[in-house]
């Protein structure tokens, strides 16, 4: 039950990604041409970015990647297109409409420097050609700064051969690190930071899973449990607690709502948390296909469902296609659907300091959605002393490239404050009791989404 698991033909990415792109039509004459452009930042300097062409009638698509000029050039499909580049949730989207043969000019705005702010943004579960990926390494790399990632991490099932070439793809804007997916029938888990392979044997039974994190931890690496909720991928021990961070949101599934909170480990977690376990989480894309061509396919075709992945047949039964997957599906599915924005403060990230930031629990995932918080003064992640106080002060500044609808402020699972179209600063007084979790949540349209990590009232 996996919405945004990657499969299908291999495509020619050309000139290093300078333009990697591939149309998905139906029948004879549905390619109209090229579509070419250039995208630049106020100041004129060209963006690497995602770039989306669609045709909303047939829902035919087209994605492509600019390269380091910004340039783009592309086949489209038939008829009147609607066009949109994004570069991440700190720039503004651009959105026009176009049809083949057009030239275009696109201009995105920096809504915020998040870095500025100590916050990059990190996604530690992806894949390359190395395991079940469609892109190589290189490739990835390019997408990954197209998103306005700043930090990666390349978790391959079962090898770590793909480092040297992954490694090799740093600038001083963006920091890939080791990863590697360790896959069990135990349950999936993500080694960052290890140079060595760790064995997904599990032979011993649940054994195994402690022995997994113990070699994990023995090369000074970091262990999450990757999407623990997902049919025939999940957890199957969650007794066992030696990992560093569960990921509660996976890009295979939309954020929430209905058959997704089961299936995505969001309320999984506000339960943990709930029985006193302190549990630090994460938000990563799991991505095996950055031009989405799975999910585009479905767009075009939602009732051979079951011809396409036989996986994704019970979701779309369980769903509403048109309220919930399509908006979803034109969200795109790419590195970084979902990243962790964790606060590592001043100077460039390092794998030490992304890695303490993830177990402290430092900071919030979105797919969209800004949301820098703090409670009493302290950042996500922290225990706060409430003494003879009866409320905390929340503050927040918020940020995004859509509209906000709602900011919830939860204690203990339940909404203490919920605040309708939040405005970019937001301050109220939350009441709490010693042994409290507080955690909050912006919405936007759908299924724009982001979650804070817990604060613990003691």
């Amino acid at each position: 039950m996996v919405f945004a698991r990657q499969s299908g033909r291999s495509v020619k990415l050309l000139a290093p990604l300078a333009v990697a792109a591939v149309v998905l039509a139906g029948g004879a004459g549905a390619w109209a041409g090229q579509l070419q452009g250039t995208l630049t930042d106020l100041a004129g300097k060209g963006l690497r970015a995602r770039v989306l062409a669609f045709n909303p009638e047939t829902r035919d698509s087209t994605v492509a990647y600019t390269d380091a000029d910004g340039r783009f050039v592309c086949e489209v499909p038939d008829g009147q297109l609607t066009v949109r580049a994004i570069h991440g949730p700190e720039w503004t989207i651009a959105e026009v409409q176009a049809r083949a043969g057009d030239a275009l000019s696109l201009m995105l705005q920096r809504i915020v420097d998040m870095p500025a702010r100590g916050y990059y943004g990190a996604d530690l579960h992806m894949h390359s050609t190395y395991s079940d990926g469609q892109q190589s390494p290189a490739e990835v790399a390019l997408m990954c700064q197209a998103e306005g990632l700043h930090v990666a991490a390349l978790s391959d099932h079962e090898t770590v051969a793909q480092h040297p070439e992954w490694l090799a793809t740093q600038t001083p804007y963006f920091l890939p690190l080791r990863g590697q997916e360790v896959t069990t029938a135990l349950g999936h888990f993500l080694s960052i930071g290890c140079a060595e392979a760790v064995s997904n044997d599990t032979s011993h039974g649940v054994a195994d899973i402690s022995r997994i994190f113990r070699e994990i931890h023995a090369q000074g690496g970091l262990a999450i449990v990757a999407h623990p909720n997902v049919p025939g991928m999940g957890y199957r021990s969650p007794e066992i607690r030696d990992y560093d961070a569960l990921e509660i949101l996976n890009g295979s599934v939309p954020p929430y709502g209905g058959i997704c909170d089961f299936v995505q480990g969001r309320k999984a977690w506000h339960s943990a948390l709930s029985q006193g376990y302190r549990v630090p989480v994460v938000g990563n894309s799991d991505n095996h296909d950055g031009l989405a061509r799975l999910a585009r396919r479905l767009l075009r075709e939602p009732d051979r469902v079951a011809e396409i992945d036989n996986d994704l047949a019970p979701l779309v039964k369980l769903v509403d296609i048109e309220a919930v997957l399509v908006p979803w599906g034109w969200k795109g599915l790419h590195h970084g659907t979902y990243r962790t924005y964790l606060k590592l403060g001043g100077g460039a990230p390092t794998a030490d300091s992304v890695m303490a930031a993830v177990k402290a629990g430092r900071g919030f995932i979105t797919n969209g959605p800004l949301l820098l918080a703090t409670l009493d003064g302290a950042d996500p992640g922290a225990e706060v002393t409430l003494g003879e106080r009866q409320a905390l002060v929340f503050r927040a500044e918020l940020f995004a490239n859509r509209p906000l609808e709602r900011l919830d402020i939860l204690v203990n699972g339940q909404v203490a404050q919920s605040i309708a179209g939040p405005g970019p600063q937001v301050t109220v007084n939350i009441p709490v009791k010693q042994g409290n979790w507080v955690v909050a949540e912006a919405y936007g349209p759908w299924p724009e989404f982001a979650t804070t990590n817990a604060w613990y009232v003691r």
